[in-house]
Parts: C-alpha cells; sequence; structure tokens
C-alpha cells in the first residue's frame, strides 16, 4: 500500500511537473491534496519556493520537501522538516547537506481539462481555506494560477518529441525583457548579444523581446524604458501563443540558453534538452543531477566572441549539430523525465517502485 498526500500550498505551473511524475509512476487514485500538517508555510510568496507531501506506506511515513524556487537558497525551516529536499537551483557548495538532492530543470505542463483545472483550483482553495492555518491567499491568485497552467501550458506529451523539423539558416529566439538590475547585466545583455550576433551571421533571424508595458514594471526599475531604444528592432508588445513559439523553436538550427533570475535553471533549458535541441549556453551557476558536458550536451560560451565562434560552428557542422541534438535528449530521458525525477526522490527515502 501506497498513498502520497500533497500540501496544496504551491503553485501550480510549478509544480504540475512533478504531479505529473507521481501520477506516472502510481496513478492519481494513489494521490491527494490536502495540506499537511507540522510544514509551517503562511503566505504566497512561499508558494514560489516549493511545496511539502508525504509518501506513506505499510511500514513508514517519509517527509519531502520539492523547492522549485529561481534562488540557490537551502530553505532551514523545510529543509528540517523534510526527510529529503528535493531541489532544482544548488550551488557546488551546497552539496555536502546530506538531505539534499540535486533534481535539475523543469517546466509546466497542462494536468487537466478545463473543467477539471477549476475544478481542482477551487478544490485546493477550500482545502486550504478550512483548514487550521494561517495561510491567506485570494480565490482570484487561484484563478490567474490555474488559468495560466491551461491558457499556456500544453501536455507533456506536446513537448516530448525529438525535433526533426529544423529549417538551416534559420534562428528563432523570444524572451521576456526581464526587469531588475541583475537581469539588465546578466540575462537580458546576453540574450540581446546573441540576437544580434545571429542577426549578423544567420541567413534568417526570427524573434526579440517581449516588452512588458507596465507602469508598475517602470516604477520598480526606471531603466527598462531604455530596453525600447537599445532593442527597438527586436521589441513585440504582445506574447507569442505556445503553439507559435513551440514551432518557431522545433525550426530553429539551433537555440540559445542562459542563466535566468538569480541565475537559475530556467524552463527554457528543460524545454530545449526535452525536444532535443542543439544548445549554446552560458556558464551554469547551478548543478545538474549528473554531468552535463561542454561538447557533448551543449556548447558553452562566455564572450560574444565566442558566441559568434559557436554559432558558426553550428552553422556549418552538421554531425556535431546532431551530436548534440541525440546527446541532449537522451539526457532528458536518463535524468529530467518527471518520472525519473520522482524515482530518484522515492529511491531517496528508500522507497522502490
Amino acid at each position: 500500500m501506497i498513498k502520497i498526500i500533497i500540501d496544496p500550498r504551491f503553485k501550480i505551473n510549478y509544480a504540475s511537473y512533478y504531479i505529473y511524475g507521481i501520477k506516472e509512476l502510481v496513478g492519481y487514485g494513489k494521490l491527494s491534496f490536502r495540506p499537511i500538517a507540522g510544514i509551517n508555510i503562511e503566505t504566497d510568496r512561499e508558494c514560489r519556493i516549493g511545496f511539502a507531501l508525504k509518501v506513506i506506506t505499510d511500514d513508514s511515513e517519509k517527509k519531502i520537501y520539492i523547492d522549485y524556487g529561481d534562488w540557490n537558497m537551502v530553505y532551514e525551516k523545510y529543509y528540517k522538516w523534510a526527510d529529503v529536499y528535493a531541489k532544482i537551483n544548488v550551488r557546488k557548495d551546497d552539496l555536502t547537506l546530506k538531505k539534499l538532492l540535486v533534481i535539475g530543470p523543469s517546466f509546466g505542463i497542462k494536468l487537466w481539462n478545463p473543467i477539471k483545472c477549476f475544478f481542482q483550483g477551487f478544490k485546493n482553495y477550500l482545502l486550504i481555506k478550512r483548514s487550521d492555518n494561517n495561510f491567506e491567499r485570494p480565490f482570484s491568485q487561484y484563478i490567474k494560477d490555474y488559468g495560466y497552467m491551461f491558457l499556456r501550458r500544453r501536455d507533456f506529451k506536446y513537448y516530448f518529441r525529438f525535433t526533426q523539423e529544423e529549417e538551416k539558416g534559420y534562428f528563432f529566439s523570444f524572451n521576456t525583457l526581464w526587469y531588475g538590475d541583475l537581469s539588465h547585466n546578466t540575462t537580458n545583455k546576453l540574450r540581446g548579444e546573441f540576437m544580434r550576433e545571429c542577426q549578423k551571421l544567420m541567413e534568417t533571424f526570427d524573434g526579440g523581446f517581449y516588452y512588458i508595458d507596465s507602469q508598475v514594471v517602470l516604477d520598480e526599475f526606471p531603466k527598462y524604458v531604455l530596453y525600447l531604444k537599445e532593442y527597438e528592432d527586436l521589441i513585440a508588445k504582445r506574447r507569442l501563443s505556445m503553439d507559435e513559439y513551440d514551432k518557431r523553436t522545433r525550426k530553429s538550427w539551433f537555440v540559445f540558453n542562459t542563466p535566468s533570475v538569480g541565475g537559475c535553471h530556467g524552463w527554457k533549458l528543460a524545454e530545449f534538452l526535452c525536444e532535443g535541441k542543439a544548445i549554446i549556453s552560458t556558464a551554469f551557476h547551478n548543478e545538474m543531477p549528473k554531468d552535463f558536458i561542454d561538447g557533448v550536451h551543449y556548447l558553452k560560451v562566455e564572450t560574444r566572441e565566442e558566441m559568434a565562434e559557436a554559432i558558426i560552428k553550428l552553422r556549418e557542422d552538421e554531425f556535431l549539430l546532431n551530436q548534440l541534438k541525440q546527446n541532449a535528449f537522451q539526457y532528458f530521458n536518463d535524468n529530467l523525465m518527471p518520472i525519473i525525477v520522482i524515482q530518484r526522490i522515492f529511491n531517496r527515502i528508500g522507497l522502490q517502485i
């Protein structure tokens, strides 16, 4: 007998990957949602860090915390509570922590049809509302989160398809312009430099930056408006549909990755690996679950000159391009598949399924 209890105080966009993995491993019938006593989650901000679950068998009860947050910080109260602390963004210095497990990047997926999605969101809201805790979260936030999952994400099988429809000489990249000094000096800057090089070196460049046209953003980061001039020819003020974004990404001869907010593994990295794309990437700040090797799984670049060299190399060397694609897809299969991640977590608590 096995029973799994998931605490519903989470961000469904981030938790969905792991809920799907649990469902694939043990089935939905063994899974239930309800607040877990003893884990102190009080604010909506804490939902952005991760979520708790219990695995109950005939002879044991184990506590797991899955940290999908952007920051590399290990949160002491969750680490103390858990028997295993599974985390996406882990720096090398933290690998000595005994309960820590590196799980690598993931991405949001759609779990349910519209009716089930609304029903589950409303049910989870009521479960939390009626429980004896201090957690408060507006119902409108649940509608927003669960609605986003349905409208902007797709079933896992939609992503998990090895890419074969690339167009030589075509490069596509479309990214949100993040706001804040850290993103300005790293993520936005590097993506901008790579796109500029592709404009020069590829036969066809497609894409740009999505500009968040919001007074809230300008109030928080006044320099944001300067992007309108800096990237004038790259600015888009509407998002692409997920279907169009995926279609163009698959068509792209290769893709570019750079750590995102706080140096984290972004969703893009996991999606690229899941689709078997040839990846050019800047250095990783956080660990991967197994060796992720420059020249085998991706090409590492540090400077704009190295970006140009890597672009030319992959434009001209189709054998290398195809090797990177195959190795990236295999890495995902071996290490990042939702069911594989959950199996590794369960193995750490001594549960073999």
